[in-house]
């Protein structure tokens, strides 16, 4: 057993063979590898050249830089079982007590390997990575099952139209014409509104024509001809105090208060997007763009956060370069 430990601990080559001349070749393990390393250059001439008789070559004729050379000596692990106790020093001179020839061969590589200095010990386990979960926080949120009017009033609700119904009875006072707007008449005006984005006529004054093929009877039946163009008085913001440095300043309550409500009912989501998206417009306002290559070319374009399946979270209009858009804060 002193003779396996001595290879083991042979660093360089010259004592690994003073090792092996020791060493019995009955008690040699069958399966042994040697890894030697480059030789150090000790002087400034590279040399082979050894100081033994070129046809009488043994180990004793190889030149220092070659017997200084360091070595990794590896074998099998006798199957033995450690009855003794051991002491450990750091560094290459790590030893045991006087009673270490009992120990198994493995303790020895364990503890020569750790005390090495360019050799860090690893130690591996096959397991799962434990992988933490993220706790949700369980916000209310609406029960899927709702109607499409439903759906709507969660976005449109007493606040928003509210606020519709004063703006449009302060615009109608300051143009000479009766303010008596009520708030149902917004909801059924913007349900007109709704209709005719999938219904078209050529002119808005047909829906409540006697004629079979334009006569709308939902509309007709719902709001007379002349209130619904009085209701085209629709306002959302007093017109006298207007912020500035705002192109959508008109609508801006009605902005703000969505992206308060699409927040609100936002589903609980990991990943999102931020990007650009078109709204089709074809009428005259200057944050309308033109964008080459797009689905829809001519429209007004909107900064949007959305969910991957398309829950528009955050949005802001683009006003240009000379308008400073919000920071956003997520």
């Amino acid at each position: 057993m002193s003779q396996l430990r001595n290879l083991l601990r042979a660093r360089t080559l010259h004592l690994l063979s003073l090792a092996l001349e020791e060493c019995p070749s009955e008690e040699l393990p069958s399966d042994i590898s040697v890894v030697i390393f480059p030789p150090n250059q000790h002087n400034d001439q590279a040399t082979d050249e050894d100081s033994g008789h070129e046809n009488a070559v043994n180990i004793e004729n190889l030149p220092e830089n070659q017997l200084n050379t360091e070595v990794e000596v590896e074998f099998d692990d006798y199957k033995t079982e450690a009855t003794q106790p051991m002491s450990v020093s750091n560094g290459e001179n790590a030893g045991f007590d006087s009673s270490d020839d009992d120990i198994p061969l493995s303790v020895y590589k364990t503890i020569l390997n750790s005390s090495s200095k360019k050799h860090k010990a690893m130690h591996w386990t096959k397991d799962d990575l434990d992988i933490p979960t993220t706790q949700w926080q369980n916000l209310p949120r609406p029960p899927m099952q709702l109607s499409p009017f439903e759906l709507f009033r969660l976005f449109f609700d007493d606040a928003i139209i509210e606020i519709i119904t004063n703006e449009s009875n302060r615009y109608a006072s300051q143009h000479n014409l009766a303010g008596d707007i009520a708030t149902d008449e917004i909801l059924c005006f913007i349900g007109i509104l709704v209709v005719s984005g999938y219904n078209t006529v050529p002119r808005r004054k047909m829906y409540w024509q006697n004629s079979k093929d334009s006569k709308n009877e939902l509309i007709s039946e719902a709001m007379s001809r002349n209130r619904f163009t009085h209701m085209s008085n629709l306002h959302f913001v007093d017109n006298t105090s207007l912020p500035q440095g705002h192109k959508f300043a008109k609508i801006r309550p009605v902005f703000d208060h969505l992206k308060n409500k699409f927040l609100e009912h936002a589903p609980l989501e990991e990943c999102h997007s931020l990007d650009e998206a078109m709204v089709p417009y074809y009428g005259r306002h200057s944050c309308k763009q033109y964008i080459r290559g797009k689905p829809i070319r001519w429209g007004y374009k909107f900064w949007v956060g959305a969910t991957r399946k398309g829950y528009i979270v955050w949005f802001q209009p683009d006003q240009g370069k000379f308008v400073t858009m919000n920071r956003i804060y997520v």
